[in-house]
C-alpha cells in the first residue's frame, strides 16, 4: 500500500499481522523533502491510510524529529528536541519545511486489514 498525504509523506506497509483482536501494521512513512511545508495542524494521517478503522495506539521511530499521533485530529506531529537535559520540545507548525526523512512507525487498530 502506498499513499500520499497533502504532499507530504508516503506511506508504505512493511508488514500487517493480527494480535487477538488488534490490527498491527508496521509502515515507513517517508516525510518531507526540505522545501515541503508541514500544514499548521499536522500531518493528516488517518486509521484507514492504514487499513484500519480506528487507531489505538501510534508508535514512531525517527532520527532526528519527535513524532506524536494526535488521535482527536487524525493528525502526525513533528517536534523538535534538543539533547540538552532539561530542555524544552518545540512543536514544528507551519511554514517549517522537514528534511527528507523515513520514519518507520508501528500502527495498533481494530479494522480491515
Amino acid at each position: 500500500m502506498a499513499a500520499d498525504m497533502t504532499g507530504v509523506t508516503t506511506l508504505t506497509a512493511v508488514t500487517r499481522t493480527v494480535m487477538g483482536n488488534k490490527r498491527i501494521v508496521i509502515a515507513d512513512l517517508h516525510i518531507g523533502d526540505g522545501t515541503v511545508e508541514i500544514p499548521a495542524a499536522g500531518i493528516p494521517l488517518t486509521a484507514s491510510e492504514f487499513g484500519l478503522t480506528k487507531i489505538e495506539q501510534f508508535i514512531a521511530e525517527s532520527a532526528s524529529l519527535v513524532y506524536k499521533y494526535d488521535y482527536t485530529n487524525s493528525t502526525l506531529l513533528a517536534y523538535t528536541s534538543h539533547a540538552t537535559p532539561g530542555a524544552t520540545v518545540k512543536l514544528i507548525i507551519a511554514d517549517a519545511a522537514v528534511p527528507h526523512e523515513t520514519i518507520r512507525v508501528m500502527v495498533i487498530g481494530y479494522g480491515l486489514s
